[in-house]
């Protein structure tokens, strides 16, 4: 039995990870340790090959489909038969000398339970980190001992392991630290640094540093869970909602490329009286090339679960028991100043008030003159209005009670910044006439905390410029249903309802308590609580709150901190609850389908985009296109997913990112016919990673009937399912004849094809019934023209927008070749062509020429002459060229392009281009003054010709 287990999760990391294996074998006492490597699903192929090649050489490597940080780090400490476990990253490294001082450590002092050290960056950033001594304030405060920590296994299981429910991954370590200081084990800091930390811009931790509302979710989400930890602050609400380094990236984040709706309710979460900083939501400035990965919701698992379409009949107003009901409701309305309020709340009660009701007015003394002669017309207008005036300011809790005390009907309490929708009263009446002792009923909102839609705890804008009704007709598609009913451990004040038998048992608000206001309804729902009564969220019911205030800024902050101060306690539980009412599954399922259908009818246009989970040139292309479109359209986005085998349905509105997961493909008309957007334009973007192409290319033949198609041809699928066109052979084959194709399809074995005749027809299918094909280049469209005669006449000649970049400076010398290759090369790329010219030019002793990879080289070996920069940006590009010296830009691909960006991107720097004599790029480069087309595909003929061209 070793005496530890390096732990190394692998996920697409194979590049590295033979320098973490190596970091950990520097301990020459071999019995010590144990590693354990886990291949979480990598997709990357040379990940798994060096993968495969360490189990072939002894290694302990374990692959399992993806699985996420956590559940990855949990699994193998399952199977480690260790006393002492060391999670290392399979990009990071460890000090010779690591191992044995911390077993040292742990074997002398069994009090201790994690070792922890300085680290030392390398890679973007190079940086000592001193970490510093223990400190249970500063641990409560931030994360700042690493994940590779080495801890006892005793430990690790008494704490449950790393939380494999966390919402995004990146800092499970932080909260199994936490979890540690709540079981009472000890930490031990080593002053050296004995963690070396590769740092890159696609980190998980650099991605959570960069994004303010993930950091800020975490936060949150690590508060609830440890809130017995962070209680021991003398104020915690604000030393955690306001942490310096929190807020700061506010004005960072409000650049970035958009908000995801389903995660944003945890970044206030803690705002139940509007103490933290509110933070006002931007235009989405550009869609991003991927998606930042959330918890989806399963589409299939609501619209076909009559739980759920039971939420959503479209049976708007079934209110038949009290619709004709003997009850009257009294509405009290305290009122000071706020004079342009006035004028808006009393047109929509007189105008959407139908259920019996009183309205008593209580004026508290207010000081703008024009307020009681507004109210004094108002109440001579109809019998059922009274109007008190108190001879001096009471405050806002002492004039609520004296409109409870002079009623005796069922109560609302109504805000003067309030609008209410056609309806309203019978809909917030109904749970207090037909559920079981309900204290209290509050209505959504666009500005009410934990009612506050679309985004929870916040002050939202009225959606899209829409008022009150537009909004509310959504909202009345939610069916009348007990479960629609969201229990809470507190109503919200502004719009209120209050049952008589509620008040009779609890009494009136705790006016000695909270003064002038903030938390006197809070408290009185918790005393209903108590006395056996539930407090109900109607989620079927939209009002404006302009939340306007009496208060100043300061008064208000003032008033709620310190209320909210009592609030905790006299109810130690209340944010637990509060929690569990935000986190309801039903509430957030209604929530989110009311968002998805709020936003899909009210648009004019919408997009529904076919696209594929490749990333790359087609995915840039159509992020590009919503981009520039983002103002005039909403965009419906289906993508297979890579891992699970459902489907991703994501929605894009100029403010909003929603995505969901569906079961089947099929279900995509049920999906349509559910939300009943207005689709204007299918658009075929792409289809490869599509499980069932004949099922795909029929649903969309079905949909035709909705809108025009539009197909984008990025690479020959609609030919070939081998959509680069390489034959069996991994040559170019441009189609080739019938039977040699014949004979290359029966390969690849696709679905229920036999036959590419069969494929071709199926295409040809979907080919006649589109509208347009936008192209990018003759080649492309002469090729699909040979084999599809329907399409002539419905090519669309597009050129491909791009980044603008700069002409490059680079010095000329005849001494010198720099060989530059732009992108990640594959195969198909021309991986092998490079890693071959690379040979020769050794083998030749060719000691002036080498080549150079802005990006990655993958399917080769890599070779000492070849210079590999990895991932880069596009506006970095000018300065990689400059700074490299590249003498030539080469296309190395031996497939035909049906467009190439990165040829773009030379000619705006005014580089020299070679390309093989193949597809779309020598289309283009013959008109370019500084281009060379290679005459043969061949690693010595493209060194030859270069070489000559250069001098």
């Amino acid at each position: 039995m070793s005496k530890i287990s390096i732990i190394i999760p692998c996920y697409n990391h194979g590049a590295y990870i033979q320098e973490a294996i190596d970091s950990v074998e520097q301990c020459a006492d071999k019995d010590l340790y144990q590693i354990i490597i886990i291949n979480d699903g990598s997709t990357d192929e040379y990940t798994n090959k060096i993968l495969q090649n360490l189990k072939n050489n002894g290694y302990n490597v374990i692959a399992q489909a993806h699985q996420g940080l956590a559940k990855t780090r949990n699994e193998a400490i399952k199977i480690a038969n260790s006393e002492y476990i060391l999670t290392l990253d399979s990009d990071n490294k460890i000090a010779p000398d690591f191992i044995h001082k911390s077993i040292e450590i742990l074997d002398t002092m069994p009090n201790i339970a994690v070792v922890y050290s300085d680290i030392q960056t390398f890679g973007i950033k190079k940086e000592y980190l001193s970490i510093g001594e223990f400190e249970k304030q500063r641990l409560l405060n931030k994360n700042y001992i690493n994940a590779c920590a080495i801890f006892r296994k005793t430990a690790w299981q008494k704490c449950g392991g790393y939380k494999e429910d966390m919402p995004y991954q990146g800092w499970e370590h932080w909260e199994l630290w936490l979890t540690m200081l709540e079981n009472n084990f000890n930490f031990f800091y080593i002053p050296q640094a004995m963690i070396f930390c590769r740092t890159t811009e696609n980190s998980l931790t650099a991605i959570i540093q960069k994004d303010f509302y993930k950091r800020k979710y975490l936060n949150t989400y690590v508060f609830f869970k440890h809130l017995d930890l962070y209680k021991d602050y003398n104020d915690p609400i604000t030393a955690f909602a306001e942490k310096k380094d929190i807020i700061e990236e506010h004005d960072k984040f409000v650049k970035q490329i958009r908000q995801t709706y389903s995660y944003k309710i945890g970044n206030t979460l803690l705002k139940p009286f509007s103490l933290l900083k509110r933070f006002k939501k931007q235009p989405i400035e550009k869609i991003s090339q991927t998606h930042v990965p959330a918890a989806t919701l399963n589409l299939s698992d609501i619209i076909y679960s009559q739980r759920y379409t039971d939420f959503f009949k479209n049976d708007i107003l079934n209110f038949d028991k009290i619709r004709n009901s003997d009850k009257t409701v009294d509405i009290i309305i305290p009122a000071y100043n706020a004079f342009d309020y006035l004028e808006p709340l009393f047109k929509s009660l007189f105008d959407n008030t139908t259920l019996k009701h009183n309205i008593l007015i209580i004026d508290d003394a207010s000081t703008d003159a024009r307020v009681i002669i507004f109210l004094e017309k108002i109440a001579a207008q109809k019998n059922n209005i009274t109007l008190i005036k108190n001879n001096k300011n009471l405050g806002f809790v002492k004039t609520v009670n004296k409109g409870l005390q002079l009623t005796q009907n069922d109560v609302v309490i109504l805000n003067t910044d309030v609008e209410v929708p056609q309806y309203w009263l019978q809909r917030l009446m109904y749970p207090i006439y037909n559920l079981p002792k309900v204290a209290s009923v509050t209505p959504m909102s666009n500005a009410s905390t934990i009612t506050s839609f679309p985004n929870l705890l916040e002050d939202n804008d009225l959606f899209n410029k829409l008022n009150i009704n537009e909004i509310d007709n959504v909202f009345k598609q939610i069916n009348i249903a007990d479960n629609i009913y969201i229990k809470t451990p507190t109503g919200v004040g502004f719009c209120m309802a209050m049952s008589r038998l509620a008040i009779q048992k609890v009494g009136t608000f705790d006016e000695k308590t909270f003064g002038k206001g903030y938390g006197e309804e809070n408290d009185w729902c918790q005393h209903a609580i108590k006395q056996g009564f539930q407090n109900l969220i109607a989620t079927n019911i939209f009002c404006f709150h302009n939340h306007g205030t009496s208060f100043t800024k300061k008064e208000k902050e003032e008033l709620a901190k310190q209320n909210l101060n009592i609030i905790i306690n006299k109810y130690p539980n209340y944010f637990n609850e509060i929690n569990q009412t935000i986190h309801n599954p039903d509430y957030k399922i209604i929530r989110d389908i009311t968002l998805v259908k709020l936003i899909l009818q009210s648009a004019e246009k919408i997009k529904l985009i076919f696209n594929h989970n490749n990333g790359g040139g087609a995915d840039h292309y159509i992020k590009e296109y919503m981009t520039d479109n983002k103002y005039e359209n909403i965009f419906m986005m289906i993508k297979p997913h890579k891992i699970n085998k459902v489907f991703t349905l994501e929605i894009f509105h100029n403010l909003y990112y929603l995505i969901f997961d569906f079961n089947k493909l099929e279900e995509i008309a049920d999906i349509i016919h559910f939300f009943n957007p207005k689709i204007d334009e299918i658009i075929i973007n792409e289809l490869v990673t599509y499980p069932d192409i004949e099922k795909t290319i029929k649903i969309i033949l079905e949909m035709k009937k909705l809108s025009k198609i539009t197909f984008i041809a990025h690479d020959f699928y609609g030919i070939c399912a081998n959509f680069t066109l390489m034959d069996y052979n991994n040559q170019w084959c441009e189609g080739g004849n019938e039977n040699l194709c014949e004979k290359c399809f029966a390969n690849f074995k696709i679905n229920d094809f036999s036959k590419i005749s069969q494929w071709r027809e199926r295409w040809n299918n979907l080919f006649t019934e589109i509208d347009t094909v936008i192209v990018f280049s003759n080649f492309t469209k002469n090729l699909y023209s040979r084999f599809y005669n329907v399409l002539n006449n419905k090519f669309l000649l597009q050129a491909m927008k791009g980044i603008v970049l700069r002409k490059v400076n680079v010095p000329k010398t005849n001494n010198f070749i720099n060989i530059g290759i732009i992108g990640h090369i594959i195969y198909n790329k021309g991986a092998q062509i490079v890693q071959e010219m690379a040979e020769i030019i050794e083998q030749k002793n060719i000691h002036n020429i080498k080549i150079t990879i802005i990006g990655n080289l993958l399917h080769a070996h890599k070779h000492n002459l070849i210079e590999i920069i990895g991932s880069y940006k596009i506006n970095e590009l000018p300065d990689l060229i400059e700074k490299h010296n590249i003498t030539i830009f080469f296309m190395p691909s031996i497939c035909g392009e049906t467009y190439c960006r990165t040829i773009d991107e030379a000619m705006q720097m005014e580089l020299d281009i070679a390309v093989f004599n193949i597809g779309a790029p020598p289309e283009r480069v013959t008109k370019y003054h500084k281009g060379l087309i290679i005459s043969k595909i061949d690693p010595l003929t493209a060194l030859n010709e270069i070489i000559d061209y250069c001098k």
